[in-house]
């Protein structure tokens, strides 16, 4: 047999399939690498405009419109108490209101409360119609309302992006440019050029129907020769590029304290006591309406 043909086509097999699954690889590395550095740009980018976002929050005067809401509020309780067309309680009232949810309910349904008992309006309705509304007022009237549609476009931009950073939280969590499948693809590869490479040019050239020792003592035989020092550098130089590139794909794992700090960031509370009392007071109020209908339900399933 001609051993010399069996490993050289060995060999030269075994050389295309790592020369493919190599291009491969850096080719897959390097498209990942840039995806991972551009994700890295796009953490700190909604980091910094999370904290925008935090500030904004802060500048906007959502205690002054709270309060100008509920003194104008105050006026419409006042009347509806003389007209008789309250509803039953101060809770009813104030999640059928138009009231903004960015105060703590508690305190504004005990203040609706001490309204509706007390009925302090001492304006006859003739007045309240012959009321003409003063410059100062006209003009107080046209800052709340530019300051309501500040504080919910801030609101529709923080929730927007808050839908965007949970996107990002989610793609980053998964980690896919350090990816198992390269690190264990770069292993078999070099594995497989190890073993279908450069052990088999290790045995050549060999004479004819020429007996192979496979023994350890004869290593030295196939190292300290030219042939063993060439492919020894062959081995070294295909060795260091592959590590390179395996500690590449296993450096690429995103800092898990700026992805915990993203997530802090997907809460909408978390921007403003504010919207946190708006969240409260939404869950609140849905489950007020949604206890109602199920009271409304109720006698019409005891009829039927």
């Amino acid at each position: 047999m001609d051993w010399n043909w069996f490993f050289s086509s060995t060999a030269q097999s075994a050389a295309a399939i790592v020369a493919v699954f190599s291009a491969f690889i850096i080719t897959k590395i390097i498209s990942n690498q840039a995806q991972f550095e551009s994700n890295k740009r796009r953490m700190n980018s909604f980091l910094n405009e999370s904290k925008k976002y935090m500030e904004l929050a802060k500048y906007r005067r959502i205690g002054w419109y709270c309060q100008y809401c509920f003194n104008k509020e105050t006026k419409k309780i006042q009347e509806k108490a003389k007209s008789g067309e309250l509803p039953a309680t101060a809770e009813e009232y104030y999640f059928t209101s138009t009231l903004p949810l960015f105060v703590k309910r508690a305190g504004l349904i005990e203040r609706i409360d001490q309204i509706m008992k007390f009925k302090a309006y001492s304006k006859s309705t003739a007045d309240a119609f012959m009321h003409v509304k003063s410059v100062a007022e006209i003009a107080e009237e046209s800052q709340i309302r530019e300051e309501q549609n500040e504080i919910y476009d801030l609101i529709a931009d923080i929730k927007h992006h808050i839908m965007l950073l949970n996107d990002l939280v989610e793609e980053l969590s998964d980690n896919a440019e350090s990816s198992p499948v390269i690190r264990w693809s770069i292993i078999a590869s070099m594995s497989l050029f190890y073993i279908g490479v450069v052990y088999p040019l290790g045995f050549m050239p060999l004479p004819q129907n020429a007996t192979i020792s496979l023994g350890i003592t004869a290593i030295p035989d196939y190292i300290f020769c030219f042939k063993g020092a060439l492919l020894s550098v062959l081995t070294l130089i295909f060795t260091g590029i592959n590590v390179y590139f395996l500690g590449k794909n296993s450096g690429m794992i995103y800092d898990k304290a700026a992805i915990d700090e993203l997530r802090t960031y997907s809460n909408f509370g978390g921007y403003s006591v504010y919207f946190q009392n708006m969240e409260d007071n939404q869950r609140a109020r849905d489950e007020f309406f949604k206890k109602l209908e199920e009271e409304k339900a109720q006698p019409e399933n005891g009829k039927g």
